[in-house]
């Protein structure tokens, strides 16, 4: 079985287990492990759009917390960061 998944043009480590309670542990919002994203975006994030996605925020009555984010890497067009759900 494998834990978590990989979405198209990502990469990353994908886990694989035959213990399904070790997979529920590590897949449960419940147990609020860290995960830790790379992500790709197009231009410039500004330190407005970066206090913005450190912020909770409220969709359809249910609250989300904040995101940890930081610039990993600015290039010309993109800019890489790092996001921890």
């Amino acid at each position: 079985m494998s834990v978590g998944r990989l979405d198209y043009n990502s990469e990353g480590l994908l886990l694989m287990t035959n213990d399904n309670a070790l997979k529920g542990i590590l897949e449960s919002p419940e147990t609020r492990l860290p995960r830790l994203y790379r992500v790709k975006v197009h231009g410039r994030i500004t330190s407005e759009k970066l206090k913005k996605m450190q912020s909770p925020i409220v969709i359809q009555s249910v609250t989300y917390g904040p995101l940890k984010v930081g610039i990993s890497r600015e290039l010309q067009t993109n800019s890489w960061l790092d996001v921890t759900l």
